[in-house]
C-alpha cells in the first residue's frame, strides 16, 4: 500500500459520516488494528549520481517507490490520539457538590435567626436568613445577643436574666432595690421605718412626728420637714423638728409674729406689782399626734417684765393666756395661726377671784383676741388654775384645715 492511500485511510471522512458517533480516532483504531503497518517511512537521497532512487522501507509492509527524492524526509502518522475512553456525550467527571449550611429566619434584621424556626440547608444563604438560631425574640431587633441591656421589661442581651421579679410585687429585678422583699419596689409607700421602700434614698416618708423623720434619717439635724397627719400624704404641714440628736420634738412656725401678735400678757397692778409681763412666740410646740399645743413650752419664745404674784416672781406665761389682778381685765393675748394650716377649737376658760375678760374669734377661727383680769383672774384656752406659775400642759387644742 502506497504512502498515498494510508493518508487517505487515515483522514477518509466516510467513517464518521456512516457513523457520527463513530470517532476519527476510533476509525484510526480500527484501521491499524487491522493492518499492521509501520508508517514511518525512511526516504534517504542517493548521492552517487545515479537515476536509481534506493528507498527502504522497513516494517511489515513495504512500499516500492522508484522516485529519487532530493530530500530526506521521516513521515510518522502515527496521531498518538488516545482511546481510554469510549463515552459518548458531554464530559460529567467535574463535581459540582457544595459545602450546605442550615440558615435560619432573620425577621427583624438583626443579624440572628429565629431560635424556634427550623433550618433550611443551601449552599448560599437565601434572602432574610443568617446561619445561626441565637435570636430570643426574632420579632424584637432590640433583642439579640451582646446587646446592651436596658431595663424595659426585655431581655435585650438574650442573656436571660435581669427581666425576672423574683419577690412578685410587680418591678423587675433590674429596677427593683430588693427583689426578695415585696414590700419594696419603685412607687411603693414610703413608711417610717428606716426601710427606703420605694427605692428613692431621696424619697422621705409621710412622717407624722419628727421620731420619724429621725427613724428614716439618723442623721438629720434640727431644720424645717414636712409632717403628715396621721402619716397621710394628703395633709402635710410644716414643723421645726428641734433636739434631733437627742428627743425630737415638732413645733409649728407661726407666720404672723410681732409685739402684738401671737403673745400672752399679765398686766402689772393692783395686787401684782412689777411691770407688766409679755411673752411673745415664734413657734409653738404642737403634738402631731393630737394636735394639741403644749403651752408651757418657750423654746421659742421671748419675755419682758416682771411682777409679783403673792409670793411667786412671775417673768413669764403660757401661751393663750391672759391675766390680771387690779380689779379689771387689763390682761391681754393674741393666737394668730393665719398662714398655718390650723384653727382653734379650743374654748377658753376663766377662772380667779372676781373674774373679768373676753374672747373674740375671728379670721376662721385662725385668730383669737381675748382679755382676762379679776383680781387675780386669769382667761386661758382650757380651765387650768395658776397658769402663771402652775404647768398648764397641752391645753390648746387646734384642727387641721388643710394647706
Amino acid at each position: 500500500m502506497t504512502l498515498r492511500r494510508l493518508l487517505f485511510l487515515l483522514l477518509a471522512p466516510a467513517c464518521t459520516e456512516a457513523n457520527p458517533l463513530y470517532t476519527t480516532s476510533e476509525a484510526v483504531q480500527t484501521i491499524v488494528s487491522s493492518t499492521t503497518v509501520d508508517t514511518t517511512v525512511d526516504t534517504t537521497v542517493d548521492t552517487t549520481g545515479d537515476t536509481t532512487g534506493d528507498t527502504t522501507t522497513t516494517g511489515a509492509a513495504t512500499t516500492d517507490d522508484s522516485t529519487d527524492t532530493s530530500t530526506t524526509s521521516a513521515i510518522d502518522t502515527d496521531t498518538s490520539t488516545s482511546t481510554s475512553s469510549s463515552t459518548i456525550g458531554p464530559d460529567t467527571s467535574a463535581s459540582t457538590a457544595c459545602d450546605e449550611v442550615l440558615y435560619y429566619p432573620d425577621g427583624d434584621a438583626d443579624g440572628f435567626g429565629d431560635a424556634d424556626a427550623p433550618g433550611e440547608s443551601a449552599c448560599v444563604a437565601p434572602p432574610g436568613t443568617v446561619d445561626n438560631a441565637d435570636d430570643c425574640d426574632d420579632g424584637d431587633p432590640d433583642a439579640f445577643p451582646g446587646n446592651s441591656e436596658v431595663c424595659d421589661g426585655v431581655d435585650n442581651d438574650c442573656d436571660g436574666d435581669g427581666e425576672l421579679d423574683g419577690d412578685g410585687d410587680g418591678a423587675f429585678a433590674c429596677a427593683d432595690c430588693d427583689d426578695g422583699d415585696p414590700d419594696r419596689y419603685p412607687g411603693a409607700p414610703e413608711l417610717c421605718d428606716g426601710v427606703d421602700s420605694d427605692c428613692d434614698p431621696d424619697t422621705l416618708c409621710p412622717a407624722q412626728t419628727c421620731d420619724d423623720i429621725k427613724i428614716e434619717d439618723p442623721t438629720a439635724v434640727d431644720d424645717d420637714y414636712v409632717l403628715y397627719i396621721d402619716g397621710d400624704p394628703t395633709t402635710p404641714w410644716d414643723a421645726y423638728c428641734h433636739d434631733m440628736a437627742g428627743t425630737p420634738l415638732s413645733f409649728l412656725t407661726l407666720v404672723n409674729v410681732g409685739p402684738d401678735l401671737n403673745f400672752s400678757q399679765y398686766s402689772a397692778g393692783g395686787g401684782s406689782p412689777g411691770t407688766d409681763v409679755r411673752t411673745n412666740f415664734t413657734r409653738v410646740r404642737l403634738n402631731p399626734v393630737n394636735l394639741r399645743v403644749d403651752a408651757d413650752d418657750r423654746t421659742f419664745a421671748s419675755s419682758t417684765g416682771q411682777l409679783m404674784h403673792g409670793q411667786f416672781v412671775v417673768t413669764m406665761l403660757p401661751y393663750a393666756t391672759a391675766e390680771g389682778c387690779n380689779n379689771t381685765a387689763n390682761g391681754l393675748g393674741n393666737i394668730d395661726l393665719t398662714g398655718t394650716p390650723f384653727r382653734v377649737i379650743s374654748s377658753f376658760c376663766k377662772l380667779g377671784a372676781n373674774i373679768m375678760g373676753t374672747t373674740m374669734f375671728s379670721g376662721g377661727d385662725q385668730v383669737v383676741d381675748f382679755t382676762g383680769g379679776g383680781f387675780c383672774a386669769w382667761n386661758t384656752a382650757g380651765c387650768v388654775a395658776d397658769p402663771h406659775v402652775m404647768p398648764v400642759g397641752e391645753m390648746l387644742a387646734l384642727e387641721y384645715i388643710g394647706p
